[in-house]
Formats: structure tokens, C-alpha cells, sequence
């Protein structure tokens, strides 16, 4: 053993291989192996016997006061065990955790009994108890982490790496606030209760609070979605990969602003309640703010539109689609597809467009009266001459509107 200042190692017995430095290092221990004190009162509690010569903590604090209350209880590596503390109070209270490593004054400080976690940062989860098995690097990272689960150790295995990466995560019980990943900069800073949320990039998801399923990939991606639901978890769902996309999606309640996915940069930049909108492509559905069920792909997008697809915009003169050339429809009743100036599709034209022969407006609809090209060829006939089919249908068209009188099929002649 090696000790080097007032107290240190003051009641050792059997334990073995210490290193003791600074007033009061290890005071306490008694049979301890291997264990690394190094700093004012450092692992000064330590004090367990487990009536044998010696035992292993493998416990190393650097610090003043780093690990301070540990204390097994056991002998079991379950038990204040194997920790690693280097900076000013590190892991002061852990009692009986184990495996853990904080490195940063106030890292981990008020741990008793949760394990396996890593702290890296000026107080990075400074105020977490019993959670065990996160990850936190850098300053205030998912520092308010406090739920205690009434002294029992619980796993909530969420991953801050980021100025204040999950700031206020703050679970409330042991199934939320819980496999949350949060890196870049403030990232998921607000969250509270959220859970399995993935936020990647500055200020990613910064502004989320209880909605869970959410994946932001780039700076400022979900950033204010804020909706709370009265403080109790909801699903989200929201998929957005791009450098602001679905920015400004903020829903109203648990059934808006939900279920969206946006991958491009500024992606559905402008949706606040819109839900089950696609967009795929850097600006795709830009423009959209509350419509629901839209597909976008390379497209803006027109505000509060819905039900609709768009596929391209006034940069794209031409289309070409695989498997229409050649191919018949399996289905009953094949249409006719035509398109307006505004590059809309459909399989009928638009009342506005289409007169029928007999002067019928909207869609025509055959009726008994009226005539079959098939009926008429271009032999004279009846005082009626036609150069070809649609002529005589104009023509005819014309002599009915004269004489207001229909012809049955039946009255041509010469056919």
C-alpha cells in the first residue's frame, strides 16, 4: 500500500495494493484490494468487511471528495464496485452502483445505486440516483435525470452526447423518459418523459417533450415540436433526415402533426399539424402546413392542400414511367387518362370541357337516342354528307339543333 497524507488509509488492515493520497483517502477501508484514491477525502467510506483477508473494489477516485459515500455492502461485483471517479466530488454519494465512470467535477454526484453509467462533462448527470446504464458527454448532459424509482435501480439507457444534450430528461417512471438518443448540440434539451426518440444534429428535437417515436437527423430537424399532452407521453412518429426538416411541425393534440416522414434538407419545413405527409427530395412539401395524406416527392408543395400526390416540378419537360407501354390493365372497365395544363390526372375530363353530340354537358352518357360513330360511314346519305366520322357527328349536331328533332339510328340510311 502506498498512502501520502493525514488519515490516509488510517484504519487499514489486510487490504492490499492501495494508493492512498491526500488527507483522508480511503480512511475508512479496512481489507479493500486495489483500490485508487487520490484527493481529500477521497473514497473515504469505504469502509465494508466481508471477514476475509482481502476483497477487490477496483475502485479508482481522482478528486476531492470523488466517491465519498461508497460503501458495498457485499462482495458481490454488483456492489460498489469497479467505479471510476476523476473530478472534484465525482460520484460523491454513490453508495453500492457500480461500473461507473464520471469524469467531470459533479459528474454523476448524487448516484447511489445506479450502475453502468458514463458521465463525461462538468455535471453531466449530476442529479441521477438509481437510473442506470446511460450515456452522457459533455456539459449539463442529461443533468435533471432525478427519478428514484422509490431506491431501486431501474434501466433507462438513454445516450446524451452534447452541450446540454437531454438537459431535462426527467422520467417519472420506469417506462418513460427512457431509450432516448440524443447527439449534437442542445439536442432533445427539453425533453421530459419522451421515449425511443433518435435526434442527431444541433438543436435536433430540441423543443420535444413527451412525444415518443421520433427520429430527427440534421441541425434543427423537429426542432419546436413542444405539444405536451397535458404531461403525459404520446406517439409522434415523426421521421425527418435533412438539415431543417419538419422544423416547424408542432401538433395541437395527439392526433395532428403526427406520423409525418420528411427526408431532404427543409423537408416539410412548414408543417405544423399536418399528418401522414411523404415528402422526399431537398424543399419537398414545403409549402404544406396543415393538409394530411400527401406525397411529395421533389415538389413544394401548395399549403393546406391534402389527399394529393406531386410528383416533380417546372424544372422536370419530360416523363417517362416503366410498365404503360404495352401493357393492358387487368382490371374491368380500362379509362381513358388525360391530363390538364395544371399537370393533374384523371380518367374523365371536367364538366367544363366536354360537350356531348346532343349538346349535353358533363360526362356523356350514352343514351338510346344518340349516335354510334360505328353507325355512320362516308357515303351520302339522307341529304346528310360526312367527310368522316367526327364530321358527321358535328354535322348532325348542327341539324338537330335546327330542326329540334332527333333522328333514331334506325333512319339512317346508306350505312
Amino acid at each position: 500500500n502506498a498512502a501520502f497524507g493525514s488519515q490516509a488509509l488510517a484504519n487499514n488492515t489486510t487490504g492490499r495494493n492501495n494508493t492512498a493520497v491526500g488527507s483522508g483517502a480511503l480512511a475508512n477501508t479496512t481489507t479493500i484490494y486495489g483500490s485508487t484514491a487520490v484527493g481529500r477525502n477521497a473514497l473515504m467510506n469505504q469502509s465494508f468487511d466481508p471477514g476475509v483477508d482481502w476483497w477487490q473494489s477496483q475502485n479508482t477516485a481522482v478528486g476531492e471528495e470523488a466517491l465519498f459515500t461508497n460503501n458495498p455492502t457485499s462482495a458481490d461485483p454488483m456492489d460498489g464496485f469497479a467505479n471510476t471517479a476523476i473530478g472534484f466530488k465525482t460520484l460523491r454519494n454513490n453508495a453500492t452502483g457500480s461500473r461507473n465512470v464520471a469524469l467531470g467535477s459533479n459528474a454523476l454526484f448524487s448516484n447511489t445505486v445506479g450502475e453502468g453509467n458514463v458521465a463525461l462533462g462538468h455535471t453531466a448527470m449530476r442529479s441521477n440516483t438509481t437510473a442506470s446504464y446511460n450515456v452522457a458527454v459533455g456539459t449539463w448532459a442529461l443533468y435533471t435525470q432525478s427519478y428514484d424509482n422509490s431506491g431501486g435501480r431501474y434501466d433507462t439507457e438513454n445516450t446524451a452526447i452534447g452541450y446540454i444534450a437531454l438537459h431535462a430528461n426527467q422520467p417519472t417512471g420506469t417506462d418513460n423518459g427512457v431509450k432516448n438518443t440524443a447527439v449534437g448540440s442542445q439536442s432533445m434539451h427539453h425533453n421530459t418523459i419522451g421515449s425511443d426518440n433518435t435526434a442527431i444534429g444541433r438543436m435536433s428535437l430540441a423543443n420535444n417533450t413527451t412525444a415518443n417515436f421520433n427520429v430527427a437527423v440534421g441541425s434543427n430537424a423537429i426542432e419546436n415540436q413542444s405539444y405536451a399532452n397535458g404531461d403525459a407521453a404520446y406517439d409522434a412518429a415523426n421521421t425527418a433526415v435533412g438539415v431543417s426538416a419538419l422544423q416547424s411541425n408542432q401538433p395541437t393534440s395527439t392526433t395532428t402533426g403526427i406520423y409525418n416522414t420528411a427526408i431532404g434538407a427543409a423537408a416539410l419545413n412548414q408543417n405544423t399539424i399536418g399528418s401522414n405527409n411523404t415528402a422526399l427530395g431537398i424543399m419537398a412539401g414545403f409549402n404544406l402546413t396543415t393538409g394530411d395524406y400527401n406525397i411529395h416527392i421533389g415538389n413544394q408543395g401548395i399549403a393546406a392542400e391534402g389527399n394529393t400526390i406531386r410528383i416533380g416540378d417546372s424544372n422536370q419537360t419530360r416523363a417517362f414511367v416503366a410498365g404503360i407501354h404495352g401493357v393492358t390493365p387487368a382490371g374491368d372497365g380500362p379509362l381513358t387518362v388525360v391530363v390538364d395544363s395544371n399537370g393533374q390526372l384523371g380518367t374523365a375530363a371536367s364538366s367544363s370541357s366536354v360537350l356531348s353530340v346532343f349538346g349535353r354537358t358533363g360526362t356523356v352518357v350514352p343514351a338510346t337516342s344518340d349516335y354510334d360513330a360505328a353507325q355512320i360511314d362516308n357515303t351520302p346519305a339522307g341529304g346528310i354528307a360526312a367527310a368522316d366520322v367526327q364530321a358527321a357527328i358535328n354535322e348532325l349536331d348542327t341539324e338537330k339543333a335546327a330542326t329540334e328533332h332527333t333522328h333514331a339510328a334506325s333512319q339512317i340510311t346508306g350505312v
